[in-house]
């Protein structure tokens, strides 16, 4: 009788358990998203633009953009002196925004330059925010390790 009664309580407290755990789970998704949209890749591309009026950083940031899109550093550097507005950071986004969704590189420029931010823009385009963020925050480092 006490082995029956002692399953029975350990059944209910692992079934209990287990409830309280997928409760727990949904709000943490939630959140989860929640702060992936908060995420503002502005600021990052304002520090790194900041970061490249040094000419042997601005090399490295040159660089570590090639890198991280795989665009020939030559194209990265003509493409600097076309749109010296738009900064590292922006042409960075631009390419990967156009590597995604298939669509001129231009189109993200142009977006940028009619007052869209860079947050407005890969949102628009359904880019994970987090993952922009990483990328630009490698470039970043790689920037400042060359200071």
């Amino acid at each position: 009788m006490k082995n029956k009664t002692i399953v029975a309580v350990t059944a209910a407290a692992l079934l209990t358990g287990f409830t309280v755990s997928a409760a727990d789970k949904q709000p943490v998704r939630e959140r989860a998203d929640h702060v992936e949209t908060k995420i503002d890749i502005d600021k990052r591309i304002q520090a790194i633009n900041h970061l490249d009026n040094n000419a042997s950083v601005m090399r490295h940031g040159m660089a570590a953009v090639s890198k991280e899109t795989a665009v020939p550093l030559a194209k990265i550097e003509a493409e600097h002196k076309e749109h010296p507005n738009v900064g590292l950071a922006g042409l960075f986004v631009a390419h990967e925004l156009a590597t995604r969704t298939h669509k001129p590189v231009e189109q993200f420029l142009k977006a940028h330059a009619t007052g869209k931010s860079w947050t407005e823009i890969a949102t628009a385009n359904n880019e994970n925010l987090g993952t922009l963020d990483a990328k630009l925050s490698r470039i970043e480092q790689a920037m400042r390790d060359a200071k």
